[in-house]
């Protein structure tokens, strides 16, 4: 794991929040309802997310669209670009970002106890910490877990 972006702390603009929407362009339409389709066709939950970055005024439009399209077939939307998330997930604008478009480790952690959580309410999910079959995930987990506190060891002296 690097550290060079993980830490990096790049503060952002705030992003732009409207309910305006704003037209997709044909072939992303028509894409994204061929997604949809086929999400139709599956025998599963399917949860559409969208991360947090700073979104800007050009696109926040076409974002709210696909939202607005999703919603109305019928499939759920968490929209992290929206205020009200932001302020419930606590994403910071000075310190959460290494660029416009990225979490660094402080905001993804953030976003990420959310998501969890969220999905843990909402979805029968099997646990499987300390499952054998999934030991690769426990080890990437601990692995991570000692990234971080070094890292933060070396932030403390």
């Amino acid at each position: 794991m690097s550290e060079g972006k993980t830490f990096a702390q790049k503060p952002q603009k705030p992003a732009v929040y409207t309910e305006n929407t704003e037209k997709l362009a044909p072939e992303t339409e028509r894409m994204f309802n061929d997604l949809l389709d086929y999400c139709d066709s599956i025998d599963t939950e399917v949860l559409f997310v969208l991360s947090p970055f700073s979104a800007k005024e050009d696109n926040v439009g076409r974002l709210n669209e696909a939202v607005r399209i999703a919603e109305e077939r019928g499939y759920p939307v968490l929209n992290f670009n929206t205020k009200e998330l932001v302020e419930d997930v606590g994403i910071n604008w000075e310190t959460d970002f290494y660029n416009s478009n990225h979490a660094n480790i402080l905001g993804a952690e953030k976003y990420t106890k959310y998501l969890a959580n969220y999905i843990a309410e909402h979805y029968d999910m099997e646990d499987h910490r300390g499952d054998p079959a999934y030991k690769s995930w426990d080890e990437s987990y601990e692995s991570y877990v000692e990234f971080v506190e070094k890292k933060q060891n070396k932030l403390d002296k």
